[in-house]
């Protein structure tokens, strides 16, 4: 497995992009504590922009047969669903934790 540098450029992108979510998600549960949330929209763009990057990082279809692609998507999948709670997903930055660990 090659080493990811993590000043490389899709590096940054992703890991700038996992934190600018998990930013306005934060600063909307600190403005607006009881009742207001994003409805999802911060989720849907989580999943469809860092699942996409995740299924061709890992090789797409053919990743499937490989253990450590398997890993990295039951990975996606739990913290797509931490991301979905609404108070927890606003207040555990996951997608940053999860582009991190996958980025080393």
């Amino acid at each position: 497995m090659a080493e990811s540098n993590i000043f490389s450029p899709e590096s940054i992108l992703m890991l700038s992009f996992a934190i600018f979510l998990d930013g306005i998600g934060f600063v909307l549960a600190i403005l607006f504590p009881f009742g207001a949330d994003d409805y999802g929209l911060l989720d849907f763009f989580g999943i469809i922009i860092i699942g996409s990057w995740i299924f061709l990082k890992s090789g797409g279809i053919s990743g499937f047969k490989n253990a450590s692609a398997k890993k990295n998507f039951l990975g996606f999948f739990i913290t797509s669903l931490i991301e979905t709670i609404p108070i927890l997903g606003s207040i555990v930055p996951t997608w940053t934790i999860f582009v991190y660990k996958n980025l080393q």
